[in-house]
């Protein structure tokens, strides 16, 4: 895929339409954050009060002439549209009889190109370890029996892996994915688990004990099955320990960040002597001190599982550490790193230099990109 730019009214008439693709949505939030005048022409195409009012100036078009030009443009051959899309219709006169709006748009549409070299984005991929130290590769298989281990199959099923049997002793897996990989398993007892890239899972093959235990690093996303019988416990990078009885939660524990955050979506979890309800989030720094998040940013939180990149505040340090785990790629700063803020999400579907494009054009965005091979990236200023 090459570099892909789209002009911003192009993306809002097909939003109007309700044919807007995740990726033209992706470039059309991070348009919208570039600066307020964006988000302030954006809101006035979507607000039913401030529409009323940009309509009323155009003399020469009355609200049923501009119903029809709104269908003939939006709705080819339709002489009706539902109530709820006459706003998208009268929103896309709007923006047509504008001339001021249309050459706003037009002098802001084209996003900055930076020249890079065409690195794809990641994908579903694993390395796992079995308990004789053998190593299977699962970038590639879909479907089909991995290994037999003291009476305990391994096999994937439509691309997640899954264990079936009891074992004759106790025996420990690892799962890792490298930079660029995502995987998903299903433990013995029913419990499902992603991982983020650059990140692992050690688990037994079966649950014999009181309880269930499990070790990770960097990041992954848990359902844990309920069993009150057999306390879940997880083991964060020999730092902290989670414990579960059923629920649905996140943990974020890179090497390179600042902080172990551990999130509850569902359910009830306690890290150390912090019990969390729904919507909180538990903060590990690096002094071991740990604190609480009463209302965490969900959205942002799930981001990675959701197939996006969530840049709403992040620091330019902070993307480029979430772009290198997921390009398989090394970050270098030459010279004093920008202080900039960014905003918006974005499709983790798009290669490197698309995503370096839109970046590129964030105001205040004083920095250049190059690559150096195809695995260090070189942000200079």
């Amino acid at each position: 895929m090459g570099q892909t730019l789209f002009d911003i009214e192009e993306l809002l008439f097909n939003q109007l339409q309700g044919t807007l693709s995740p990726e033209e949505a992706a470039y059309l939030e991070l348009w919208k954050a570039q600066k307020p005048g964006n988000q302030d022409f954006y809101d006035q195409l979507t607000d039913p009060s401030k529409l009323t009012e940009k309509l009323r100036l155009y003399a020469n078009h009355d609200q049923e002439t501009a119903r029809q030009e709104a269908l003939a443009h939006l709705f080819p051959g339709r002489r009706t549209i539902p109530m709820y899309k006459w706003w998208a219709a009268a929103a896309a006169i709007a923006l047509l009889l504008s001339a001021g709006g249309y050459l706003y748009y037009k002098q802001e549409a084209r996003l900055p190109q930076v020249s890079q070299t065409i690195i794809a984005p990641g994908h579903q991929g694993a390395i796992l370890t079995l308990a004789n130290g053998g190593q299977v590769q699962l970038d590639t298989i879909q479907n089909g029996v991995i290994a037999l281990q003291g009476g305990v199959t391994a096999k994937i099923v439509n691309g997640t892996l899954h264990y079936e049997g009891q074992p004759t002793g106790a025996l420990y897996n690892k799962m890792a994915t490298p930079k660029g990989r995502v995987f998903q398993l299903t433990l013995p007892d029913g419990t499902a688990i992603w991982l983020n890239s650059a990140s692992s899972v050690r688990y037994p093959i079966a649950f014999t004990g009181k309880e269930r235990k499990v070790e990770i690093t960097g990041e992954a996303y848990f359902e844990v099955a309920p069993d009150p019988e057999k306390p879940f416990l997880v083991v964060i990078s020999n730092k902290t320990t989670v414990k579960v009885l059923g629920t649905h939660f996140n943990v974020n524990a890179y090497d390179n960040e600042q902080e172990i955050t551990t999130t509850l979506l569902q359910g009830a979890i306690q890290v150390n002597k912090m019990i969390l309800k729904p919507g909180q989030q538990a903060i590990l720094d690096k002094d071991n001190d740990l604190r609480l998040l009463q209302a965490a940013d969900m959205n942002k939180v799930m981001a990675w599982k959701n197939g996006l990149f969530d840049f709403e505040g992040a620091t330019l340090q902070e993307v480029m550490r979430q772009l290198e785990r997921w390009y398989d790629i090394d970050v270098v700063f030459e010279g004093p790193i920008p202080d900039i803020k960014f905003g918006g999400k974005m499709t983790r579907g798009i290669p490197l230099n698309d995503v370096l494009d839109i970046l590129k054009g964030f105001e205040g965005a004083d920095f250049t990109f190059y690559m150096e091979g195809n695995k260090k990236l070189i942000i200079s200023r």
